[in-house]
């Protein structure tokens, strides 16, 4: 697995061609400074590429990531930096993300309006170990549940656990699902009682390379 204090890397910054602009909070575009830093590396005779920095991907924050690149041989020319790699077959090492709580609250509120009977007057989402803790209030009506995380071979599985509530139109669980689904799209799918986001780590490293 590639490290960062590995010898021989050289950080280079990602062209501002290569990814889509990311409006902070404010709504202005990011700048060249808030783009990811990519480098390359060199361990165990190996060539990787590493994230030098995390960076926001949205309402997440990815932490590490680390690609290798086995099927490149030494000697090899390196000014090009990670630009020249960016058609070779990589094999992802490393990949870590975290998410923003006060993001995810503010992503929520629309997404959630139309679950319970009438109008949303108060909702939670906070992130746990596992997942997420949501709740939903609204003139009559409640419902709470978590959304437990599964990984399954590089997707991400979104499962309602403990479903309940007063004052709903629907099964708790259905309702749940609905909320699931409604806060991972456009990226969910749902599959039988769960919301599965396909491909996640492939899109977040299409994303943050160059």
């Amino acid at each position: 697995m590639a490290r960062r204090d590995a010898p021989g890397a050289v950080s280079l910054r990602v062209p501002s061609h290569a990814r889509r602009r990311i409006q902070d909070e404010t709504g202005r575009p990011s700048s060249d400074d808030d783009r990811p830093r990519m480098r390359l590396v060199v361990t165990r005779g190996h060539l990787g590429v590493e994230l030098d920095a995390a960076s926001p991907l949205g309402p997440l924050l990815v932490e590490e990531l680390a690609l290798a690149l086995p099927r490149v041989t030494f000697p090899v020319e390196l000014s090009g930096g990670v630009h020249a790699f960016r058609n070779k077959r990589g094999r992802l090492e490393r990949l870590a993300l975290s998410l923003d709580a006060r993001a995810l609250h503010r992503l929520a509120r629309p997404r959630l309006e139309g679950i319970l009977p009438g109008p949303l007057r108060h909702h939670m989402v906070a992130p746990l170990e596992d997942g997420w803790l949501v709740g939903l209030a609204g003139d009559g009506a409640a419902l709470a549940f978590e959304a437990r995380l599964a990984p399954l071979d590089g997707d991400l599985r979104f499962v309602p656990v403990d479903a309940r509530g007063l004052g709903l139109d629907a099964p708790p669980v259905a309702l749940a699902i609905r909320a699931i689904f409604a806060l991972l799209k456009p990226h969910g799918r749902l599959v039988g009682g769960a919301v599965v986001v396909e491909g996640l780590c492939e899109a977040v490293v299409r994303e943050l390379m160059p």
